[in-house]
């Protein structure tokens, strides 16, 4: 989504596969070992991870709404995001920001949960994302789901079957 922002050249293309593919391979090989000795340090790794991108996202956007990067505050969202996330058509990249902050948030949320499972054979939480996967009206700009957040909507999922 965001290369296509800058139709970069092909040699930066290939490089970023290249350093995308190397880092993939030796992560996956590591999360592999690593998987097997703890998974529950695994999912809580990832889950710091997509913490990380959540708050980059945040920042990102509270900057484009402040203004800072002004020649992007009317850039119109790329055609590969509106598909991707099903955004309207006439979305702007602060839009793209906050759809790919709230996938960061989902992600986060779930990978800190199979954390908790795996280290607690008592857990009590759910996988709120289990029934259903919440649209950018539930996500939207909201950065954290709590416990009652993630018991609504549970709630609204179960009545909905």
């Amino acid at each position: 989504t965001f290369l296509t922002l800058r139709n970069p050249v092909i040699p930066l293309c290939a490089l970023v596969l290249a350093t995308q593919g190397i880092f993939y391979n030796i992560f996956v090989f590591r999360c592999f070992l690593s998987y097997i000795v703890s998974p529950s340090t695994c999912h809580r790794f990832v889950g710091y991870l997509e913490e990380e991108a959540v708050v980059t996202y945040t920042r990102a956007s509270g900057e484009l709404e402040q203004g800072v990067v002004r020649e992007a505050v009317n850039l119109a969202a790329p055609a590969i995001a509106k598909d991707y996330w099903r955004l309207s058509q006439n979305v702007a990249i602060k839009d793209v920001l906050y759809a790919v902050r709230s996938d960061g948030t989902t992600h986060r949320f779930c990978q800190s949960q199979h954390s908790s499972w795996q280290s607690s054979a008592s857990s009590h939480d759910v996988n709120p994302f289990a029934i259903r996967e919440p649209d950018m009206h539930v996500k939207g700009r909201n950065i954290k789901f709590t416990r009652e957040t993630v018991a609504k909507y549970v709630n609204a999922s179960e009545k909905l079957i």
